[in-house]
């Protein structure tokens, strides 16, 4: 488990180090210590750090905002750091400026579970009506669970901001797979609600319209941890 912990610590911020340079060869005005210091002064972990922290980091740096507005090649009046996330940070990007390649670091969804089940902790899906939305939406979670329950998926998130639609469908999920079921806010400590998060303390409402739901999930996810 250290081992495999270690390595996706260093692999992630080789990664973000190797970004930066890249950013910097296009004339950005950043530096590497000067996204940990922005990471510390968000209390991000800057051992951490990925795309989105990085994005957030240029469009907070004076000088990298009107660059990277540039290099978005959009036709659009308020270009954005997810834009400059999608487009300059990934390798399929149009414009893939800050995008690097180095070997792979990140554990397997098998060997993380194993790590997981070990220390008595849940891997869950968190909030699939996000990360499937990118894709082809509920269709396409519904072909990928299966495979992720065999590869030691114990959980699925029902997302504070979840569609009456995909609420449904991830109970359903829960039900079909005996899932345990994560849920509550996500708030990432925004004290107004976003596009993913909701505010602090917020359930999903359809949730919450069958009484006795939440003590029932609440038990069962006690029950698995322990607490």
């Amino acid at each position: 488990a250290h081992a495999m912990l270690e390595r996706t610590r260093t692999g992630k911020m080789e990664k973000i180090r190797q970004q930066v340079e890249r950013l910097i060869e296009q004339k950005y005005p950043l530096s590497y210590a000067g996204l940990q210091e922005w990471a510390r002064a968000k209390w991000y972990n800057p051992e951490g750090l990925n795309n989105a922290h990085l994005s957030s980091y240029v469009y907070s740096t004076p000088g990298a905002i009107e660059l990277a507005n540039r290099d978005q090649q959009r036709k659009r009046s308020q270009p954005d750091r997810v834009w400059f996330l999608n487009e300059c940070l990934k390798r399929e990007g149009r414009n893939p400026i800050g995008a690097v390649e180095i070997p792979e670091y990140e554990p397997t969804t098998e060997e993380a579970s194993r790590i997981v089940r070990d220390m008595g902790g849940v891997i869950s899906i968190a909030h699939p009506n996000f990360s499937w939305e990118k894709y082809e939406g509920i269709e396409w979670l519904q072909r990928d669970i299966a495979q992720l329950v065999d590869q030691g998926v114990m959980g699925i998130e029902l997302n504070a901001l979840a569609t009456p639609e995909w609420a449904k469908v991830i109970l359903e999920i829960r039900d079909r797979y005996n899932l345990l079921l994560t849920f509550w806010s996500d708030n990432h400590g925004e004290k107004t609600p976003s596009k993913k998060h909701g505010t602090l303390g917020q359930m999903n409402p359809y949730f919450l319209e069958e009484e006795g739901r939440v003590k029932h999930h609440l038990k069962a996810l006690r029950d698995r941890l322990r607490i």
